[in-house]
């Protein structure tokens, strides 16, 4: 398991920190790091990053811009093509769990076959996807590219290049900077997804109708990946892990000192996405209909606001996080707009509703990046990709099964019992976060008080 211990044991037999960027353990990090952060920054915008960094941001946001197209039509064009609702719904679990199936092996696979390689080859897995839902009907097809073409209905990335991109960006950057990068490495995500929501109408205003339409956008996001190969085939070798100091080579799942910590963090992490998909933006609008009688018009402003705030208490992840810790500001932020969630049902107008369903996301995802960059943090580097992916490869799988589970808390919509143990869910998985991880800091994070600085850390064992 793992313990808290003194920072000032030395002996040669005890296990040892994950260690930061500038410990003797990763000396030669250090100096790779130092060439990506010395040299080779662009600043645009005022942020002075990296060109690797920048690279990887524009990566994120053009496949991005391809999922969020893909997800406004996917449900559209299988209905067309004669799917059943039930069919459809199998065809999203295929994505999620190929998703998830195909984050897990990546990352197992990254640091011995090149990140930036696994990246393209998840690429090309888009394009090819999305040509096939351009040009065929035929199911077994269909299937087959939901399965590894990384597509999905959520308009987020359900697949391996989510935990690839997070494990090379920790390379480029130091650990009290990763919060910062991996807050703007999801705004940049979200934002991408909303563009490509927006495009996915483009066809219909040229006068396109039906599966016309809806190909045409599956066209356009192959062509994006074509462009985002590009993009990618920029990047260089600094976003590699650097050689292994110990001997041996990697054990289960790509993991070795923090294998225990990692598998437990990811546990916690499956229960969270398992509740989130309890109150996913469509049954929550369903919910909404039923109960209050909310017009689409309604709707659309209430998700558009909500979306409009979570982008932007995004800016605020890094701040909060070194003033108070990345567990504090995982946990802090989280439980409050686990609390509201559960409030919502009880609101007597739609109006009183709406208002707190938008209210909650002010803080709903905060979480993520503080989140995103402890897990980096906590293990060795060249753990890094394999750690990112079993996290994503779980949170996948916790939101590919709660459809099943949902649609028995769904039974009687008006009563809102999917919000409350959404809620409830929720904030199990908080206070065991912080039950779990409680007093622990990142490296690079200051504490207020200097003198108690190095009391203590968290020891991964096997």
């Amino acid at each position: 398991m793992w313990r808290r211990a003194p920072a000032s044991v030395s002996s040669p037999s005890a296990p040892r920190a994950p260690a930061d960027e500038s410990s003797p353990v990763c000396a030669l990090q250090g100096t790779r790091a130092s060439r990506i952060r010395g040299k080779d920054r662009e600043t645009v915008f005022g942020w002075s990053w990296p060109r690797p960094v920048w690279l990887l941001l524009a990566a994120a946001g053009l496949r991005h811009v391809a999922l969020g197209a893909v997800a406004v039509v996917l449900g559209l064009h299988l209905s067309a093509l004669g799917f059943e609702p039930v069919a459809i719904g199998g065809v999203f679990t295929a994505m999620l769990a190929g998703g998830a199936a195909s984050s897990a092996l990546f990352g197992l696979l990254a640091d011995r076959l090149g990140r930036r390689r696994l990246l393209m080859v998840a690429t090309l897995g888009l394009v090819v996807a999305s040509l096939v839902f351009a040009i065929s009907s035929l199911p077994a097809l269909l299937l087959a590219a939901a399965i590894v073409g990384a597509l999905g209905p959520t308009g987020y990335d359900a697949g391996p290049a989510l935990s690839l991109e997070q494990a090379a960006l920790a390379e480029a950057t130091r650990a009290e900077q990763r919060t910062g990068l991996l807050a703007a490495h999801t705004l940049v995500s979200m934002l991408g997804s909303g563009i490509g929501a927006l495009a996915a109408s483009a066809p219909e205003s040229l006068g396109m109708t039906g599966s016309d339409a809806y190909r045409t956008v599956f066209l356009g996001a192959a062509a994006i990946g074509l462009l985002l190969l590009a993009v990618l085939s920029r990047l260089p070798a600094t976003i590699e892990p650097p050689p292994r100091v110990q001997a041996g080579g990697l054990s289960l799942l790509g993991l070795h000192r923090s294998r225990r910590l990692i598998l437990t963090l990811s546990a916690l992490f499956a229960v969270d996405a398992f509740a989130g998909g309890l109150a996913v933006q469509s049954a929550v609008a369903y919910w909404f209909a039923e109960k209050f009688g909310a017009s689409t018009a309604t709707l659309g402003m209430m998700f558009s606001l909500a979306q409009f705030l979570m982008a932007g208490s995004l800016l605020l992840a890094a701040p909060l996080t070194r003033r108070f810790g990345p567990v504090n500001t995982m946990v802090f932020t989280h439980l409050p707009a686990n609390l509201i969630l559960m409030l919502v049902p009880l609101m007597p107008s739609v109006e009183l509703a709406a208002t707190l369903f938008v209210i909650r996301h002010l803080t709903a995802t905060l979480d993520v990046p503080p989140r995103q960059a402890l897990l980096l943090s906590l293990v060795e580097p060249d753990e890094r990709a394999a750690a990112a992916g079993l996290a994503a490869a779980a949170r996948t799988a916790g939101s590919a099964i709660a459809p099943a589970a949902a649609g028995l808390v769904w039974s009687n919509p008006v009563s809102g019992l999917a919000l409350v143990a959404a809620g409830l869910l929720k904030s199990v998985y908080d206070l065991a976060l912080f039950a779990l991880l409680r007093g622990l800091r990142m490296p690079g994070e200051r504490r207020v008080e200097p003198a108690k600085e190095s009391q203590s850390t968290l020891l991964p064992g096997d």
